[in-house]
């Protein structure tokens, strides 16, 4: 199994192009609110072709198996299915975000089978597409049209910036 870290080169995607994707994803796949985990897993499968799995994340597979022991998502997906660990240690709230995160990757075509991608940062274009798709589903997922970002980050240079400066923090 190759491990992947996002540390690529890739043009990042703009802003309304994932707008876009979001919109035409949310459509197709609902959240549903409530939120349920069991039904959006159900919902994923039919999209994706192959069962998908959300399981917590554990002792047994961060540290042994995955590239980064600080982190709190990781997505892995094989040529049957598609499991998404999110960190168990955290509210219902931010193990959404986690889930949605995910899921962002691989509607955003950052996967490849039989690749593990896991994320502790947000430094990378690639995390912050990740990020910025989430959120677009939950704001739809809400009843509202788009995320509003505040002007300093609604460019990617701004929004890189902002992930560099928040991965510096600890």
């Amino acid at each position: 199994m190759k491990h992947m870290n996002h540390d690529n080169t890739d043009a990042p995607l703009d802003r309304r192009t994932l707008r876009r994707r979001a919109a035409e994803f949310s459509k197709r796949v609902p959240i549903p609110m409530p939120w349920n985990a069991d039904e959006y897993a159900g919902l994923l499968t039919v999209e994706f072709g192959k069962p998908v799995r959300f399981r917590p994340l554990s002792e047994e597979v961060a540290p042994h198996d995955l590239p980064e022991t600080n982190f709190s998502g990781a997505l892995i997906e094989s040529e049957h299915s598609i499991t998404i660990f999110f960190d168990n240690r955290s509210g219902l709230t931010h193990q959404q975000d986690i889930i949605l995160h995910e899921v962002g990757h691989r509607v955003l075509g950052h996967v490849v089978h039989d690749q593990v991608l896991c994320r502790s940062t947000f430094a990378s274009p690639r995390e912050n597409e990740a990020e910025l798709f989430a959120r677009e589903l939950l704001h739809r997922a809400r009843g509202r049209d788009t995320l509003q970002l505040a002007p300093h980050v609604d460019d990617p240079d701004g929004v890189r910036s902002l992930g560099g400066a928040l991965a510096d923090i600890e």
